[in-house]
């Protein structure tokens, strides 16, 4: 068997080489002859898999280490009978810390005013609805935007333990968290769900966080609003045209990244070895020879320094404003095209949250609730 993989999914080579022969291909560069001769392809959100892409190839076989299947053509993979495997729920936990670290470094996790405010999930799959018993088990009130869901959960009431609510009593909340996939078509589409309506009902000071796809949130009534007010605050992880970026949209944001809230170890291991599961199990393979690669037991502890506010704890293992800051300043000097993908490539090795542990003594309750939250344990000496 041959299988042609995008060379930046991590350790790729650990999980495939012994499946088949191997050819690896930067995302953005795998054409139609890397696929003549190739059973399956295993690409990230870089590579859009389109019919143009697989027509007249061999291919068997497609899987995306990813959440959302918008860069694939899930309609001609189904109508070919080709197996598509996507790596759904694997990078929850870090897109999760991602907002959290949002929260400290806009200054609104190291006041207990944060129980007072409500925030509004968009979005309640694996990632919305962890970021939202998160914060319910802190006390904080939750509602839920999610039409599909919402439709399942009539019949079900126990599918999501959160209030539904519409778009326009979301508009309402202190904080909004989109965690859509991006879908075009069909009863529920996203694409373009947050425009200038919605913008100009948000009150004064409103967070608007974006960690799901470029596209749901309208870059041109972004540009459209700005022009009319600038008192919301926004914290960007998506873009539109990714991996060039409107540099006029990213001047708008408290916080701009490159698509890498959910980019950790963690997730991207679990998305690979996920992957490596569904090819082995469409072609019948034995997989258990793998199955027990992890992580190297000198990487699996991190001590924190201690700290007096989150923001300063959060960011020794995540520094995300200073991420920000970069960011803006390669925008602003048009090198986004090579930053974009080059940040993404260092920040593979970003740990989670998770098995850290600190002398937490320096903080309030409010706040070590929270690291309990984001499994950051209390230092044993």
């Amino acid at each position: 068997m041959r299988i042609v993989a995008d060379a930046d999914l991590y350790r790729v080579t650990d999980l495939f080489a012994d499946l088949g022969e191997l050819e690896l291909v930067p995302g953005r560069q795998i054409t139609k002859n890397h696929l003549v001769n190739a059973d399956a392809l295993i690409v990230r959100s870089v590579t859009p898999v389109s019919r143009d892409l697989l027509r007249k190839t061999p291919i068997q076989f497609v899987g995306t280490a990813t959440s959302g299947i918008d860069h694939v053509d899930a309609e001609y993979l189904a109508e070919h009978n080709i197996k598509l495997a996507d790596a759904k729920g694997s990078n929850a936990n870090a897109v999760v810390d991602y907002c959290f670290a949002a929260m400290a470094e806009l200054g609104l996790l190291d006041s207990r005013e944060l129980k007072s405010k409500t925030i509004g999930i968009v979005g309640c799959g694996a990632v919305g609805s962890l970021f939202a018993k998160k914060l319910s088990a802190l006390g904080i009130s939750v509602i839920v935007n999610d039409p599909p869901l919402q439709e399942r959960a009539d019949a079900d009431l126990e599918v999501v333990p959160f209030r539904f609510c519409t778009l326009e009593e979301i508009s309402r909340c202190d904080l909004i968290s989109l965690h859509t996939p991006l879908v075009k078509q069909g009863a529920h589409p996203t694409f373009g769900l947050i425009g200038l309506e919605f913008l100009q009902s948000l009150s004064k000071g409103t967070v608007l966080l974006n960690t799901c796809r470029g596209g749901v949130v309208s870059e041109k009534d972004i540009r459209k609003f700005y022009r009319e007010r600038n008192d919301l605050k926004f914290v960007f992880d998506v873009w539109e045209n990714e991996p060039s970026v409107a540099r006029d949209v990213v001047s708008t944001t408290k916080i701009a990244t490159p698509h890498i809230a959910g980019y950790s170890i963690e997730s991207k291991f679990a998305a690979v070895k996920s992957l490596r599961r569904s090819l082995a199990s469409n072609f019948d393979l034995p997989i258990a020879s793998r199955e027990l690669i992890g992580f190297d037991a000198s990487e699996s502890h991190r001590e924190f320094k201690e700290g007096n506010t989150l923001k300063t704890v959060l960011a020794q293992d995540f520094p995300l404003q200073k991420i920000s800051n970069d960011f803006k300043c390669a925008i602003n000097d048009g090198q986004d095209l090579n930053y974009f993908d080059n940040v993404r490539r260092q920040l593979i090795s970003r740990r989670e949250y998770r098995g850290a542990s600190m002398d937490d003594s320096t903080l309030g309750e409010f706040q070590k609730q929270i690291l309990a939250e984001l499994e950051v344990s209390k230092s044993k000496n």
